[in-house]
């Protein structure tokens, strides 16, 4: 089997058209219709320092103080990088 480099191939007539307007009439139809559209905000707003405050909840207590530090420091600048000052959580009972 022989590989064609791309600049082999730029040129070739491969019989496929090259243009739209060598497609010819093109006889397929689409139609589609929008019937509603919904958006839904949980009750729950939570801010970077909640966040912060539930990953030491629930992370320090496997953690040394240095690697703790470590990953406080770099979960502080994401969340700062996003440019989110809330996010919103849905409860167990608003799935």
């Amino acid at each position: 089997m022989k590989f064609f480099e791309l600049n082999e191939l730029h040129g070739a007539d491969l019989g496929l058209p090259k243009t739209v307007s060598e497609l010819g009439e093109v006889s397929m139809k689409a139609a589609s219709e929008i019937i509603g559209i919904g958006s839904y905000v949980p009750s729950r707003k939570i801010t970077n320092q909640d966040v912060l405050a539930m990953l030491e909840e629930q992370s320090r207590p496997y953690l040394d103080q240095d690697t703790w530090h470590k990953l406080h420091k770099k979960a502080e600048k994401t969340l700062i990088k996003t440019g989110n000052k809330y996010r919103y959580w849905c409860e167990a009972d608003e799935y």
